[in-house]
Protein backbone atom coordinates (compact mmCIF):
# COMPACT_ATOMS: atom_id res chain seq x y z
CA UNK A 1 0.00 0.00 0.00
CA UNK A 2 1.38 3.40 -1.17
CA UNK A 3 0.60 6.98 0.78
CA UNK A 4 -0.14 9.95 -1.27
CA UNK A 5 0.72 13.27 0.93
CA UNK A 6 -2.02 15.89 -0.50
CA UNK A 7 -0.28 19.65 -0.77
CA UNK A 8 -3.05 22.65 -0.15
CA UNK A 9 -1.90 24.80 -3.02
CA UNK A 10 -2.71 27.90 -1.34
CA UNK A 11 -1.08 27.54 2.31
CA UNK A 12 1.59 24.69 1.28
CA UNK A 13 0.57 22.73 4.32
CA UNK A 14 -0.39 18.51 3.82
CA UNK A 15 -3.63 17.69 4.53
CA UNK A 16 -6.16 14.67 4.76
CA UNK A 17 -9.64 15.52 2.82
CA UNK A 18 -12.38 15.60 4.88
CA UNK A 19 -16.64 16.63 4.27
CA UNK A 20 -16.14 13.18 2.26
CA UNK A 21 -14.73 14.35 -0.83
CA UNK A 22 -11.32 16.57 -2.31
CA UNK A 23 -11.36 20.08 -2.62
CA UNK A 24 -9.89 21.58 -5.86
CA UNK A 25 -9.99 23.64 -8.94
CA UNK A 26 -8.50 23.71 -12.57
CA UNK A 27 -6.60 27.05 -13.53
CA UNK A 28 -8.39 28.44 -17.03
CA UNK A 29 -5.62 28.17 -19.08
CA UNK A 30 -2.79 25.94 -17.93
CA UNK A 31 -5.97 23.02 -16.75
CA UNK A 32 -3.28 22.70 -13.42
CA UNK A 33 -5.54 21.30 -11.26
CA UNK A 34 -5.51 23.28 -7.18
CA UNK A 35 -5.84 21.29 -4.53
CA UNK A 36 -7.15 22.99 -1.10
CA UNK A 37 -7.17 22.03 2.73
CA UNK A 38 -10.60 22.45 4.14
CA UNK A 39 -9.33 26.21 5.69
CA UNK A 40 -8.30 27.49 2.52
CA UNK A 41 -11.27 26.00 0.70
CA UNK A 42 -13.46 28.27 2.92
CA UNK A 43 -16.55 26.03 2.30
CA UNK A 44 -18.54 28.20 3.75
CA UNK A 45 -17.71 31.31 1.20
CA UNK A 46 -19.53 29.05 -1.60
CA UNK A 47 -22.64 28.02 0.02
CA UNK A 48 -25.57 28.54 -2.00
CA UNK A 49 -28.87 29.95 -0.87
CA UNK A 50 -30.43 30.09 -3.97
CA UNK A 51 -30.24 29.99 -8.18
CA UNK A 52 -32.37 31.59 -10.53
CA UNK A 53 -32.71 30.68 -14.13
CA UNK A 54 -32.24 33.99 -16.70
CA UNK A 55 -31.13 35.13 -20.02
CA UNK A 56 -27.73 36.75 -20.39
CA UNK A 57 -26.89 39.00 -24.07
CA UNK A 58 -22.87 37.72 -24.90
CA UNK A 59 -21.83 39.04 -28.26
CA UNK A 60 -25.33 40.12 -29.57
CA UNK A 61 -26.80 36.57 -28.76
CA UNK A 62 -29.24 35.30 -25.85
CA UNK A 63 -27.64 32.80 -24.02
CA UNK A 64 -29.31 30.84 -20.69
CA UNK A 65 -27.60 31.83 -17.54
CA UNK A 66 -27.92 31.16 -14.00
CA UNK A 67 -27.89 34.20 -10.87
CA UNK A 68 -26.38 32.33 -7.74
CA UNK A 69 -26.81 34.02 -4.36
CA UNK A 70 -24.74 32.82 -1.30
CA UNK A 71 -25.28 32.67 1.98
CA UNK A 72 -23.11 34.94 2.65
CA UNK A 73 -25.06 37.48 0.76
CA UNK A 74 -23.05 38.33 -2.13
CA UNK A 75 -24.21 37.36 -5.47
CA UNK A 76 -23.05 35.68 -9.32
CA UNK A 77 -24.69 37.09 -12.21
CA UNK A 78 -24.64 35.56 -15.92
CA UNK A 79 -23.29 32.16 -14.88
CA UNK A 80 -23.80 30.88 -18.91
CA UNK A 81 -24.62 27.23 -19.27
CA UNK A 82 -25.68 24.80 -21.92
CA UNK A 83 -28.58 22.33 -21.89
CA UNK A 84 -28.65 19.30 -24.06
CA UNK A 85 -32.49 17.90 -23.95
CA UNK A 86 -31.22 15.09 -25.93
CA UNK A 87 -28.83 13.44 -23.22
CA UNK A 88 -30.39 16.15 -20.59
CA UNK A 89 -26.45 17.30 -19.99
CA UNK A 90 -25.95 20.22 -18.44
CA UNK A 91 -22.80 22.23 -18.44
CA UNK A 92 -21.51 25.83 -17.18
CA UNK A 93 -19.09 27.15 -19.22
CA UNK A 94 -16.25 29.15 -18.01
CA UNK A 95 -17.10 29.15 -14.44
CA UNK A 96 -14.38 29.86 -11.72
CA UNK A 97 -16.13 28.25 -9.44
CA UNK A 98 -14.48 25.44 -7.07
CA UNK A 99 -15.78 22.16 -8.76
CA UNK A 100 -18.19 21.25 -5.51
CA UNK A 101 -19.98 24.87 -6.12
CA UNK A 102 -20.18 23.98 -9.91
CA UNK A 103 -21.25 20.40 -9.51
CA UNK A 104 -24.05 22.14 -6.87
CA UNK A 105 -25.45 24.58 -9.09
CA UNK A 106 -26.10 22.19 -12.31
CA UNK A 107 -27.76 20.25 -9.72
CA UNK A 108 -30.23 23.27 -8.30
CA UNK A 109 -30.25 24.14 -12.60
CA UNK A 110 -31.68 20.98 -12.98
CA UNK A 111 -34.20 20.88 -10.21
CA UNK A 112 -35.42 24.42 -11.62
CA UNK A 113 -35.42 23.03 -15.38
CA UNK A 114 -37.49 19.99 -13.92
CA UNK A 115 -40.30 22.41 -11.90
CA UNK A 116 -40.81 24.32 -15.45
CA UNK A 117 -41.47 21.00 -17.30
CA UNK A 118 -38.88 21.60 -19.55
CA UNK A 119 -36.50 18.49 -18.36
Amino acid sequence: MKFLKLICSKCKESFVPTCGGLHYMTERFTNNMLLFCDKCANIDKYAIDNVKLTKSNHYGSICDSVEVRFKDGTIQENIEYNYFPETKFIRLNECELPEYTQTLIVEMIREKLIEKGLM
